[in-house]
């Protein structure tokens, strides 16, 4: 799955911008309700109001065009949104996706429940609400169904693991390795989730080790350093000189 992310900008260090084309989540639930609601309006108003047949089908007309326009508007209203959330998340603007989110009209109103929920679980992310964006990430995980996108993951890995959910956030984060490599904070969050668990520090040490390899900045290399020296690390390797 293809993430698009604002790389332009090194200093962004939160979840994946979605994915704009997800596969495979389920359908608006409103968009599939104008058909029956159509039907039922247009009986009511020919034979209990006793309109004139022309005049029910008019009003009619415009739920039909809404049905078949609906998917296209709602495409046009994630993809506009996408590329919003990339600009302000680049230009450190996070304060303004709450309101980005309010416009996105076709995105609320006719996408799938499982693009809106993952869009509102970036939003409540960014704004720094992790215990609502863990629970966004978690509905769009459950409306994609058996293969969410790696973002969803990952995003939901990251809200358990600011709430201290040690045990959801290694699930996560390990799935996330698995299928997508070391993405920027993976590793890391993984070892500190099982240092805080307990019990594991030789897989927290490993981790750390691997993601020191793969920093260049030296202050990150330090506080990893450090965490190494907590999940015992350096003491593994002291044995093993001996």
């Amino acid at each position: 799955m293809r993430l698009v992310e604002p790389g332009s900008d090194a200093s962004y260090d939160g979840p994946a911008v979605p994915d704009p084309t997800p596969q495979g989540p389920a359908p608006s639930i409103i968009r599939a309700a104008l058909v029956p609601a159509s039907i039922v309006l247009c009986f009511l108003l020919y034979y209990m109001a006793r309109l004139p047949l022309p005049v029910v089908i008019a009003i009619a007309v415009p739920f039909m065009l809404l049905f078949i326009w609906a998917p296209a508007w709602a495409r046009a209203s994630v993809a506009s949104f996408d590329r919003d959330a990339v600009r302000l998340l680049s230009t450190n603007r996070r304060e303004a996706l709450e309101a980005r989110l309010r416009r996105a009209f076709g995105m609320r109103i006719f996408a799938p429940p499982a693009i809106v929920a993952e869009r509102r679980g970036l939003v409540a992310s960014e704004s720094g609400r992790a215990a609502v964006a863990r629970d966004a990430y978690r509905v769009a995980k459950q409306a994609y169904g058996a293969a969410p996108p790696v973002s969803v993951v990952l995003g939901y890995a990251h809200a358990c693991y600011e709430l201290g959910d040690n045990d959801d956030a290694i699930d996560a984060y390990r799935h996330v390795l698995r299928t997508a490599g070391p993405l920027p904070r993976v590793q890391r969050n993984l070892a500190e989730a099982l240092m805080r668990r307990g019990g594991t520090g030789s897989e927290a040490a490993q981790l750390l080790e691997r993601e020191i390899e793969s920093t260049t900045d030296e202050t990150s290399r330090g506080e990893l350093r450090a965490l190494l020296q907590q999940a015992g690390g350096p003491k593994k390797k002291a044995r093993k000189r001996a």
